[in-house]
């Protein structure tokens, strides 16, 4: 029954749902609600940049942060995504994003070993799928003051 029900909610009412008050909304409950897996992955909270080891390679992910560096490939671009748990290289074949946008993003967790003298000295980075710019919260201006005349 609860399939039923969710599958004739708007969007709209969906995303109010689960943002707001669905705590116990998780990837386990999402086939019994019918509900595809990218809406708990947009709505959920973001993986901490530094536990992606933890999840291991070929995972996809969501991830939130600043951009803080932009390297130019022959094809795409890599910029560098942090957080306050730590950074991660992600590659894209978009354009970067400009320094200092925060975004949310979803992306495959990939691994590249690097061998140096027979020590693996690789790094994991994720592949971007898909990406949404995180506005900043609008801020009030105090209101001028007319000096007294």
């Amino acid at each position: 029954m609860n399939g039923v029900f969710v599958r004739s909610l708007s969007w709209a009412t969906l995303c109010c749902v689960t943002t707001v008050g669905c705590s116990t909304l998780s990837r386990q409950s999402l086939p019994q609600l019918g509900l595809p897996l990218p809406i708990a992955q947009l709505t959920g909270p973001p993986t901490a940049i530094g536990s992606l080891g933890e999840q291991g390679p070929n995972s996809t992910v969501v991830v939130q942060g600043q951009v803080r560096q932009q390297a130019p490939l022959t094809q795409g671009w890599l910029y560098r995504l942090e957080d306050d748990s730590g950074t991660i290289w992600v590659l894209t074949p978009e354009t970067a994003p400009p320094l200092d946008t925060a975004l949310r993003l979803e992306g495959q967790l990939q691994y590249r070993q690097i061998l140096v003298d027979g020590t693996d000295q690789g790094e994991y980075y994720l592949a971007e799928q898909r990406r949404t710019v995180i506005e900043p919260e609008a801020v009030e201006e105090p209101e001028a003051v007319e000096p007294d005349s």
